[in-house]
């Protein structure tokens, strides 16, 4: 009895006496090094040390401090706009330089390699349809139904006039109304049934005087052997034989139809090939000439957007290409890449649409020569649409696509003035000064940019403009697109323009 009291309290002395040896702190690890290092090449796992423990031991607390540090780093310098999303104050996303795989912006603007928070700029305009918006005329004529200023009265409307809209019945189906063009006394309209155009479209027919409802027409590929003519509709229009031409944005296709009252059948088709989306097409019948736009799909992210003069004898066959713009330029409801859908030649005018769903916005420009010039643009009422038609002499037509953004202006064709000189008359003079009336805003400005200038200006005959920020004392000479500056800071603003024009012909302002 006495061996075994004694065996046990030695056994439990044994097992006691390592945990009292143990009551200490280890700080390094098995190599005695106090820290540990290790560099990952890839994701993953990897060992974190390790630590040596005396036989017998028990860990009642631990702690471990992980300091992670990259093992190489590499910079790139953004030297142009593009690696910043392109020029403007659209939103971007997209690839910028390596080795970064995306990149995106929002609510800040790209000029000359500076980013800067996006300016909310205060605009002001004077449409010449009132007569409130000029102080002073002059010698000039001032036409308020056309919306022009001119030396002698001229049969022209300008691109800022609007007239009376042509009204659909309450009860027609609306919901995605595509392009639209008049053939003989009615309104063809391509409707669709989602908001995807890669659908064939209902033909719905409208009186083209009182927009009542008519019915619909048929539409059939006749001898064209690709179903694609029926789909990715942009813009149409009607040549001097009555053939109906048709835009196909991402099909590279051009495609003309016979058209009647009740059917649509298509004769032929013109395949471009990439990169060209085809975004608009017009015959301008003062030239006979078959003009398009297109946009480069090569081109990403600029999204450049093209003017193409075409033989209409043989549509692939371009006769000449002028640059309409880039990403930065169509980049209407802050979006960075709008397409166009809609041309409308007049020549030398011409109009483009910008297509965005919740608006559209109409880009003017003007050949001096054989350079074309813009102008400027113009946001437009009543939601995005699709097309630009030729209504009726000196007016162009469209109607809102997505009832959901029309804002008042579902079932409605609208219309505006399209720039052309339809009654050329003799001057009245040669030179003419007016004035606008002046502004008055709340914060003193020390800048201006003249946003556009909207003119018919025939060969020997110009418009200049000056801006002043002080009701008139000191003045400014601007051209479109320009921003100038002034010594002092003013709230009154107003512009005043001179009309040089020849004993033929006179230069017309018309915004």
């Amino acid at each position: 009895m006495r061996k075994a009291v004694f065996l046990t309290l030695l056994f439990l002395l044994s097992l006691a006496t390592p945990l009292a040896a143990g009551a200490t702190t280890e700080t390094q690890f098995k190599d005695g090094t106090t820290s540990y290092t290790h560099t990952f090449n890839s994701a993953g796992e990897g060992s974190a040390g390790l630590i040596t423990l005396p036989y017998g031991s028990e860990v009642t607390g631990a702690r471990f401090n992980l300091v992670g540090d990259a093992s190489q780093t590499t910079y790139t310098n953004f030297t142009t706009d593009r690696h910043f999303g392109g020029a403007g104050s659209g939103t971007w996303s997209g690839s910028p330089p390596s080795p970064y795989t995306s990149g995106s912006r929002s609510n800040v603007h790209v000029e000359n390699t500076d980013v800067t928070l996006r300016p909310q700029p205060s605009t002001t305009s004077g449409s010449l349809t009132s007569s409130a918006a000029l102080s002073s005329v002059g010698t000039a004529t001032h036409n308020t139904t056309g919306g022009f200023v001119s030396l002698g009265d001229q049969g022209y409307t300008g691109v800022l006039s609007r007239f009376s809209a042509i009204s659909a019945p309450s009860t027609t189906a609306w919901t995605y109304a595509g392009v639209n063009i008049v053939v003989e006394d009615e309104i063809h309209q391509f409707r669709y049934s989602s908001s995807s155009l890669y659908n064939v479209p209902t033909i719905q027919r409208f009186n083209a005087t009182t927009g009542d409802y008519i019915g619909t027409a048929s539409m059939s590929t006749g001898t064209c052997s690709s179903t694609s003519v029926r789909y990715n509709i942009y813009d149409a229009t009607m040549d001097s034989s009555g053939k109906v031409w048709l835009a196909h944005y991402s099909s590279y296709l051009l495609s003309k139809w016979t058209v009647s009252e009740t059917s649509w059948t298509c004769s032929s088709s013109y395949s471009f090939g990439y990169p060209y989306y085809i975004t608009g097409v017009d015959f301008d019948e003062s030239t006979s000439k078959l003009w398009a736009t297109y946009y480069d799909s090569s081109s990403y992210p600029i999204y450049n957007q093209y003017l193409m003069e075409l033989n209409p004898a043989s549509p692939t066959s371009i006769n000449g290409t002028w640059s309409l713009g880039s990403s930065s330029d169509f980049n209407h409801m802050g979006a960075s890449n709008n397409p166009l859908s809609g041309l409308d030649v007049n020549h030398p005018r011409v109009t483009v649409n910008e297509y965005n769903i919740q608006g559209s916005r109409h880009h003017h420009y003007s050949f001096t020569g054989s350079l074309l010039m813009k102008e400027g643009y113009q946001a437009m009422p009543g939601g995005g649409h699709y097309g630009l038609a030729e209504y009726d002499e000196g007016k162009v037509m469209w109607a809102c696509f997505h009832v959901s953004y029309c804002s008042g202006y579902a079932r409605q064709f609208q219309m505006a003035g399209d720039g052309a000189l339809y009654d050329q008359r003799s001057p009245s003079g040669t030179s003419a000064t007016v004035q606008g009336a002046t502004t008055t805003i709340s914060s003193a400005v020390s800048s201006l940019k003249l946003a556009g200038t909207f003119a018919y200006v025939p060969s020997g005959t110009s418009v200049s403009v000056q801006v002043s920020n002080d009701g008139g004392s000191t003045w400014q000479t601007a051209t479109p697109g320009q921003t100038v500056n002034f010594a002092s800071p003013g709230t009154q603003l107003t512009w005043r323009a001179t009309l040089s024009g020849t004993a033929q012909a006179t230069p017309i302002l018309d915004g």
